[in-house]
């Protein structure tokens, strides 16, 4: 968990003028901060949230390949959210949250990242609702969901 991944809302316009290696959104954007999100771990939820059947790694692979690639530095890189996922975000009651984190905090790669414990539960509960927030933000704004990963 040792890499940043903060999510954030941006239009078109105000993502022009977010450049490598000026940092992350954090300050400049609304912005979820977060660490060690990896695609893999978005695809998941993107399964869990829309009840997806298939391959997660063919949907790792869709959703955040070049076309969502909004630029890749030497240590950093944004990548727009695939529409699937942000609409998923923006429609999620805060009530559904937790059994969502429950089944997502037992997954694979959160299990081999030891958050799957109820301290690890809770700041994913709190990320979630975090995200959703800004999903839903950005809904009303006209603005997109983007991540940008970092060292």
């Amino acid at each position: 968990m040792g890499f940043f991944s903060d999510v954030f809302i941006a239009s078109d316009t105000e993502l022009a003028t977010l450049r490598p290696g000026a940092g992350g959104p954090e300050g400049r954007f609304p912005t979820v901060p977060g660490k060690g999100i990896d695609p893999v771990k978005l695809a998941r939820l993107e399964a869990i949230l829309t009840q997806y059947q298939g391959d997660i790694l063919a949907l790792v692979n869709e959703a955040w390949d070049d076309e969502h690639l909004v630029y890749a530095g030497d240590e950093e890189s944004v990548h727009r959210f695939p529409e699937t996922l942000s609409a998923a975000l923006a429609q999620l009651l805060s009530e559904a949250i937790g059994p969502y984190v429950e089944v997502w905090a037992a997954t694979e790669e959160f299990r081999r990242d030891g958050a799957d414990t109820p301290k690890g539960r809770e700041s994913l509960r709190q990320w979630l609702g975090a995200v959703r927030e800004l999903a839903q933000r950005g809904l009303r704004e006209g603005r997109s969901l983007y991540i940008w990963w970092g060292l």
